[in-house]
């Protein structure tokens, strides 16, 4: 299978683009437009799998895992409705940034450059949620991740997952439209 992160020379390095994961109007432009509506989600589907009253800290007690965390656009939020949060990637100068930002925002986020198979010895079963946001088209072995972020995952914890479609819809939509003709996200990252 051919996954359209697979035009970079190497898929997971976005280290070029790390000095730019908190400009709103930046080459992560999208992924912050869509943030509250995946963040929105997340609460939502928390507060009914755990379930949660609709309160100011949904997500207060809960240990999350952030898989592909980038500078930490998703991070940051689910720490500020009170979860434990670990954020996860594999390229050094995006976690950098992270930390780096959290600690201006006052945020205690455990950000760890690394993959899913380097934190199985230590935090199997660790985490009640585990969210991969748009991701899984970056990866070389689909099912080998999946089975990493379910193994992460305690007894009854919730998986959430966000991903580009593969149809040629949203090829043009997004490969065509939003990198080639907008510039919404950098070339090749979709």
């Amino acid at each position: 299978m051919v996954f359209f992160g697979s035009r970079f020379k190497n898929p997971h390095d976005f280290s070029h683009l790390a000095p730019d994961w908190w400009h709103a109007q930046g080459a992560f432009r999208a992924l912050h437009a869509i943030n509250p509506l995946r963040l929105s989600f997340i609460r939502e589907r928390a507060q009914a799998v755990f379930d949660r009253p609709h309160e100011a800290k949904p997500l207060q007690g809960l240990r999350v895992l952030d898989v592909g965390c980038g500078g930490g656009l998703a991070s940051e939020p689910l720490c500020r409705m009170g979860a434990d949060v670990v954020g996860l990637d594999r390229c050094e100068k995006a976690i950098e940034v992270a930390k780096n930002h959290a600690r201006l925002g006052h945020l205690s986020i455990d950000y760890r450059q690394g993959s899913i198979e380097g934190l199985l010895p230590v935090l199997r079963g660790a985490f009640d949620i585990v969210v991969a946001l748009e991701v899984v088209e970056h990866v070389e072995d689909v099912l080998v991740f999946l089975k990493g972020c379910i193994a992460l995952l305690r007894s009854g914890g919730l998986l959430v997952l966000s991903t580009f479609t593969r149809t040629v819809l949203s090829y043009l939509l997004g490969i065509v439209m939003a990198e080639n003709v907008l510039g919404w996200a950098p070339k090749g990252s979709l």
